[in-house]
């Protein structure tokens, strides 16, 4: 029997479409937007079926890779959590698929950013790209600042030692500092004294972060519940999170597109640009008008209605 998977995942950006079809890397998604308040919006996706042979572990490493990609695309802040889903006969069919299980949003979502699309993400080609989108993803859509700093600093070290990391650090703002577009009105709150940034982030904020109890009483410490720290604390994030950004696009190399096309008006499917170039390809939407996407008006609710709702209506 196979087995209807409800990935859960909020999402800041809102999308333009509330439903979109696509495959990506041989797997077949369902993407339902929720425009309710109280529910998150979902990724359905079928495994353990007889003539696909995907299995769960399977379809959630890339669900959550392809949520780490359209995360970094939209600069939206994405969470991701497995919410369970029924069993179905082998050969369900996907667009007869609708959400069974839901879950609750885990960010907190102010408006404002609306009308995205998911016709363009990164291509992710290796583990590297793997690992730094994932940690990406996660560190920028946590509300936590302690947590989000060495989230951050841990994507440094994908090909770093810690020293090496803080190294690059000063490099990089010294020799292209205009291109991350550092404030140093806002570097004041660092309190670097004497040491260099890469020194400051290194020390004052990742290892003060990871040990509570210093080894010197000279070296810094961690202020808890201080007004003074939470203001350092936001500095320090928003500076570690643009050398992070910097670093996967030009270290890493993370410069290739995946396109959303349909091949021969088949299911819709994400390839390369020499791909849509050598296949008759078209685009699998055709996005909305920005004075549509204003305009619209939820139409999916009833897709995220509880059975008890149903039977009352």
């Amino acid at each position: 029997m196979a087995y209807l998977m409800n990935i859960s995942f909020d999402n800041t950006s809102r999308l333009c479409r509330d439903i979109w079809y696509f495959d990506y890397k041989g797997i077949q998604f369902k993407l339902i937007q929720n425009n309710s308040p109280k529910y998150a919006d979902v990724l359905l996706t079928i495994a353990n079926d007889r003539k696909t042979s995907i299995t769960e572990e399977k379809a959630y490493q890339m669900a959550a890779e392809y949520l780490s990609a359209l995360s970094w695309e939209n600069n939206s802040k994405i969470k991701i959590g497995d919410v369970g889903g029924p069993g179905r006969p082998d050969g369900f069919s996907l667009r007869k698929a609708e959400c069974q299980s839901f879950g609750f949003h885990k960010i907190p979502h102010f408006g404002g950013d609306n009308g995205r699309n998911i016709m363009t993400i990164p291509f992710i080609e290796s583990d590297q790209h793997r690992i730094a989108l994932s940690l990406f993803r996660e560190a920028f859509g946590s509300p936590e600042l302690f947590l989000s700093f060495l989230l951050y600093w841990q994507i440094l070290e994908i090909n770093k030692t810690p020293v090496e990391a803080k190294e690059w650090i000063d490099q990089v703002y010294t020799d292209s500092r205009q291109k991350l577009y550092i404030d140093n009105d806002q570097l004041k709150f660092l309190e670097q004294g004497v040491k260099s940034l890469g020194q400051c982030l290194y020390d004052d904020f990742r290892n003060a972060i990871a040990h509570i109890k210093r080894e010197s009483p000279a070296q810094r410490s961690i202020k808890l519940d201080t007004l003074e720290e939470s203001r350092r604390m936001h500095v320090g994030v928003r500076t570690i999170e643009k050398f992070v950004r910097y670093y996967i696009a030009k270290e890493l190399r993370l410069s290739k597109k995946l396109y959303l096309v349909r091949v021969n008006k088949g299911f819709p499917t994400y390839v390369e640009m020499h791909g849509m170039m050598a296949k008759h390809c078209e685009m699998a939407y055709k996005l909305p008008s920005w004075n549509q996407i204003i305009s619209k008006k939820p139409k999916n609710r009833a897709i995220f209605r509880t059975r008890k709702e149903k039977i009352m209506n």
